[in-house]
């Protein structure tokens, strides 16, 4: 493993997206009860600066497909709020959570290298 050169910020970035991906989990959760952002706004925001920022493994696996099914959930999500209403939800509903390798997660690979563990 070689270091990285910095990357300049990702110029295909929107001013919203870059204000979404400085928010704190607090400040995402009050913007999303009061409908200033989707779940799958914010999500995008996250995906896009991570796909962009992939050379420096941000992440143990590198299956950058599996952040769509963050997407479709997040899409899932806001068609559930504006059925039944933001307040139905769990408060960190939409909230994208980073996990170490080796937590068992359904859907994703954990394992941190380790056959055993994933």
């Amino acid at each position: 493993f070689g270091a990285q050169p910095l990357l300049p910020e990702d110029p295909t970035m929107t001013r919203r997206e870059r204000h979404l991906y400085t928010l704190s989990a607090s400040q995402y959760i009050s913007m999303r009860r009061d409908g200033k952002v989707t779940c799958e706004e914010y999500s995008s925001a996250l995906v896009k600066r991570a796909r962009y920022y992939r050379l420096y493994n941000q992440w143990i696996y590198s299956s950058y497909d599996l952040f769509d099914k963050l997407i479709t959930g997040a899409m899932e999500l806001d068609a559930l709020a504006a059925s039944k209403g933001v307040e139905s939800l769990a408060p960190l509903y939409g909230l994208p959570i980073p996990m170490k390798g080796t937590a068992a997660v359904i859907d994703y690979p954990s394992g941190s290298g380790s056959g055993v563990l994933s």
